[in-house]
């Protein structure tokens, strides 16, 4: 071993000289309480030997792996001296397209050999001066179990799109990146993006029954034409699909939003059908809470492209994301609009459509008879029919597929496993913990570490409080742990019941708390309100009975003719009795606001004598207040670890300045074994094994 390259939560990366090699190698060892799980030590093992025999000129050679003598699990790649793309930051998009075009080879390489990656990220690609090479060593430490290939392509998509520097050609490149992620499941599909992208920007030409996506003139602005009936006053809103104008019925003068699919996308027959396909599918559901579509069209003008538009309900309000960034949501607030969305959604669902991405980006706050927060909610674009309706037949979705965002997937729908309402409910949960918290309870830097944190992580515990000052119940916190739930059947079945959950958190006072046998409140901690989500609701629907009944019973005595009182009966001898005394209560457990802060922020908190993750700050988090002071360590990647003995008493706080690694020294060169280039790069020559 020369010098240690690095480590991180998984792993340890060493430069070593080898016997037999010239050049020093790069020695990965997995750290041993990850090596101890034996599908993640297996999985790295199988795959890193597997992909010995995966010859590609953009994949970092490996040479060997397997488990040393002391049982440690490792493996043997080449060292690239070189920046990767996460030090150069950002690439002009031009070159990237180069870059993303032999990245998908070298995916296309991995996957053709029966391999899967999982959590790349731009730690894992390097930037020699006349090639791009793709580590995959470090990608293969971050899930127990192969995931689908469907998953790398999605995040190679996400890593081109977030590396893309400013520039005039980068708004084409995002839109036809986004519209890469909701049909590309090859890496193949997502190479013919980008050569569509490389022949426009050339000028060569491509023979396909279909326009290139990127293949477009600079998009129209319609506003004072007409469409069919409906007259185009101005714009008023754009997405990734579509335009949206103001529109005015020329005859009756009804308003109206004319939505138009954009001239790049109406040339694709897959996206005019599920243009097409949301507007039949919203039609159908008929609820008030859906956005309502009364009209669709389709006009050709000369040569050109068709006009393809739908008319929808014109709304007054904010969606539901700028709602959150305005100001903070209380708890009859949140429960009400997520009530609303709940009903919403059960009513798609029972025609058949489940909307696979509920987000507040999706959902609108609509002015409505004094109401400020009657829910729409918008963007059925990418749903998915389980049932046939109205000449829609049922779509099936390929498995390892991933549609939706990533931010707001269920565990389910991450992984590309089949989905139905359930994951709807779960992005239900999402929704309602950002509104109580203003926060997202899973985030990572890399689509494959988000994934990771759906699947295997908890989230963390709502706060005690919420941003507004207001408590929030321990019952309403129940309710948004057991929406996310890892497993669908643990999850609400159905919207309506979901939304009979949250009625109670609407009323005026809401619900505060449950009386305890004393009569005195306490707040619930996590493992309380997990224990109530798991108990079976039969005792409360039995007490429900029993008080009908006895209600019931009392109207009847209250109302039926009184008979003659019957004669007292004769006293009873009188026995004292001495009742024996009440145990006494056991103390509630009492929670307090662990706040954690740190510069820079993003760092990420956790207990070092357990190893469990609390979040990434900064950080308010609820905990059980403790007697011994617990040891938190703060730890960014470029920065050395910072741990501290705080006690969870009081007001629990930890500032942290967290002061960047040195960087590395020259290395010397061992005799006889070669030399070591002078060139070092950013992240400390190592990143073939990021995180």
């Amino acid at each position: 071993m020369l010098r240690s390259l690095g480590s991180d939560e998984m792993s340890e990366a060493y430069l070593a000289s080898v016997p037999g090699f010239e050049a020093p190698l790069v020695v990965r060892a997995l750290r041993p309480e990850v090596a101890a799980d034996e599908a993640k030590a297996s999985r790295f093992i199988e795959s890193a030997r597997s992909l010995i025999a995966v010859a590609h000129p953009s994949l970092v050679r490996i040479h060997s792996a397997g488990r040393m003598q002391d049982g440690r699990v490792y493996a043997l790649s080449d060292f690239v001296d070189a920046d990767t793309l996460q030090s150069r930051g950002t690439v002009p998009v031009p070159p990237l397209v180069e870059l993303g075009l032999s990245l998908c080879d070298a995916l296309e390489a991995v996957h053709q050999a029966g391999l899967s990656l999982g959590t790349l990220s731009p730690r894992h690609v390097f930037l020699p001066d006349t090639h791009v090479l793709l580590d995959p060593l470090g990608a293969l430490v971050g899930l127990p179990a192969a995931p689908a290939p469907a998953l790398d392509v999605r995040s190679l998509a996400v890593m081109l799109q977030a590396a893309a520097a400013p520039g005039d050609d980068k708004h084409t490149f995002d839109t036809a990146i986004r519209e890469s992620l909701t049909h590309a499941t090859t890496a193949q599909d997502l190479k013919k993006t980008l050569e569509s992208l490389r022949a426009s920007w050339s000028g060569e030409t491509t023979v396909s029954s279909e326009r290139p996506a990127a293949a477009t003139p600079e998009e129209p602005d319609l506003s004072g034409q007409q469409l069919g009936q409906w007259k185009l006053e101005h714009l008023v809103g754009e997405g990734a699909m579509g335009r949206v104008y103001l529109g005015r019925h020329a005859r009756i003068g009804r308003q109206a939003a004319i939505k138009v699919l954009k001239a790049e996308h109406a040339g694709q027959t897959e996206l005019v059908r599920r243009f097409i396909a949301e507007a039949t599918a919203v039609n159908a559901i008929k609820n008030p809470h859906i956005v309502e579509v009364f009209d669709f069209g389709e006009e050709r003008r000369g040569e050109g492209l068709p006009l393809v538009f739908c008319v929808m309900e014109l709304l007054d309000g904010v969606s539901l994301s700028q709602a959150i960034f305005d100001g903070p949501f209380g708890e009859a607030r949140a429960a009400k609009v997520g009530r609303q969305l709940a009903q919403a959604l059960a009513a798609a669902h029972e025609v058949g459509v489940v909307h696979r991405d509920v987000k507040p980006e999706n959902i609108f706050l609509h002015r409505r008879d004094g109401d400020r927060d009657y829910v729409k909610v918008l963007d059925f674009g990418v749903a998915k029919l389980v049932k046939p309706i109205e000449g829609l037949s049922i779509s099936g979705t390929l498995a390892g597929v991933v549609i939706g965002t990533p931010e707001y997937m269920a565990p389910e729908q991450a992984l590309g496993s089949p989905t139905d309402g359930r994951a709807d409910l779960y992005a239900v949960g999402l929704v309602l913990y950002e509104m109580l918290s203003n926060k997202q309870p899973f985030l990572a830097d890399t689509f494959g570490k988000l994934v990771v944190a759906i699947t295997t992580q908890l989230p963390p515990p709502l706060p005690v409080r919420a941003p507004s000052g207001e408590f929030i119940p321990a019952r309403l916190s129940a309710v948004v742990m057991k929406c996310l739930e890892k497993e669908p059947a643990d999850r609400y079945q159905t919207g309506a019941e979901l939304a009979a959950a949250l009625e109670p958190f609407t009323l005026p006072g809401g619900v505060d708390f449950e009386p305890s046998p004393g009569g005195v409140s306490a707040p619930l901690d996590a493992e309380v309100v997990e224990a109530a989500v798991k108990r079976s609701r039969a005792p409360l629907v039995a007490v429900v009975a029993s008080l009908v009944a006895l209600l019931v019973g009392g109207g009847y005595w209250l109302t039926r003719p009184m008979d003659p009182p019957p004669a007292p009966p004769a006293p009873a001898p009188v026995v004292e009795q001495v009742a024996p005394p009440a145990p006494p209560p056991e103390p509630a457990k009492r929670l307090v606001t662990l706040q954690v802060a740190s510069e820079p922020v993003g760092a990420k908190v956790v207990r070092a004598d357990t190893g469990a993750t609390l979040g990434v700050t900064p950080l308010s988090l609820a905990v059980e207040a403790q007697a011994t002071a617990v040891p938190l360590r703060v730890e960014l990647d470029g920065y050395r670890p910072a741990t501290q003995d705080v006690a969870f008493d009081g007001e629990p706080r930890l500032d942290v300045k967290l002061s960047r690694l040195e960087a590395p020294t020259k290395v010397a060169t061992p005799p006889g074994k070669g030399k070591v280039k002078k060139k070092v790069s950013r992240d400390a020559t190592m990143d073939p094994f990021g995180q």
